[in-house]
């Protein structure tokens, strides 16, 4: 372990504490791509055994696997981290925007992640869906607009048909 004994300065302690929080949002890519691939070959069964493996629980693995969905490696802002990159998805799927759309938006307006969270705040969900997978088990509730009644309702983690909005 680096002691802060082993520093000239101050900056050259930040400087490897910045570059080690840089590694491990690199790190929740990787992980994400990675149990991506696995869920995809071995099916949505193995992603309890993920959560297993790394201890974790399954609502992270979600998160995940959600990230590296919705973002793919070229679809990815090089110069925003995995945190924000989730806060966009997990927005854009609240107000029934395209994650992609509602990325390139934040960015032109050098938005932070609590500008994405309070981006449209005030439209207020008057649809609600409740959902169980039986196939992976994850479990979605679902807030939209009046107008998203009777849309079909997919996992978004293994992709299985769930129902329609009522």
């Amino acid at each position: 372990m680096t002691e802060v004994t082993d520093f000239e300065s101050l900056e050259d302690a930040l400087q490897l504490f910045a570059q080690t929080i840089e590694d491990e949002r690199e790190a929740n890519w990787q992980k994400g791509d990675i149990a991506l691939s696995i869920v995809n070959y071995f099916g949505p069964e193995a992603i309890g055994k993920l959560a297993e493996t790394a201890h974790c629980s399954i609502h992270r693995i979600y998160h995940l696997l959600y990230n590296a969905k919705t973002f793919p490696p070229e679809k990815r802002a090089k110069d925003y981290n995995w945190t924000f990159h989730l806060t966009v998805a997990y927005r854009a799927k609240a107000i029934g925007m395209e994650p992609e759309e509602l990325l390139d938006m934040a960015i032109k307006n050098g938005w932070t992640a609590k500008d994405v969270k309070n981006y449209m705040s005030d439209k207020k969900p008057e649809s609600l869906g409740s959902f169980k997978c039986m196939d992976c088990g994850a479990k979605i509730t679902i807030k939209a607009p009046e107008d998203f009644k009777g849309r079909k309702i997919n996992c978004p983690f293994c992709g299985k048909y769930l129902g329609n909005m009522i």
